[in-house]
């Protein structure tokens, strides 16, 4: 297990310097883990669980590979910024997976009963709205 954690904290430290770390992605970063001690918690203490009851290690692994399949869409984004001397392609990515990390966060609180307000909800919302919205503008312009 502890080789595990080490594992991840140095992709996790590898990306962040590659992506050039500043406030946006240390906020998906700390949305990310929130998010993982949150499904947590959910499954262990409330079985509350897309897989079954209780936490179930296929969840876990599943959870893990959606987390780094999602640095790897970032590592692409900063790739088309460098290539063409842009800076938003990666930023919009961020904001989107922030968007959809406080999302998740939000339905995991929800499903612990506890009151969420209804204002951060409709701002991630929105937010991840707008995201989406935007690649659709792009799709039908392709």
């Amino acid at each position: 297990m502890k080789e595990h954690v080490c594992v991840v904290a140095g992709i996790i430290g590898g990306t962040a310097v590659k992506l050039g770390f500043d406030y946006s992605l240390m906020a998906m970063f700390t949305l990310m883990l929130i998010d993982i001690i949150l499904g947590f918690i959910s499954a262990a203490v409330f079985k509350l669980s897309k897989y079954g009851n209780g936490v179930s290690s296929e969840a876990l692994a599943k959870g893990a590979l959606r987390k780094c399949s999602m640095l790897c869409i970032i590592i692409i984004g900063t790739i088309i910024d460098n290539l063409f001397g842009m800076d938003y392609v990666r930023n919009a990515i961020v904001f989107y997976f922030i968007a959809t990390e406080g999302i998740s966060i939000l339905e995991h609180l929800i499903d612990m009963d506890v009151r969420v307000p209804q204002f951060i909800i409709r701002i991630l919302d929105s937010m991840e709205k707008k995201y989406d919205d935007a690649e659709e503008d792009n799709n039908e312009t392709d």
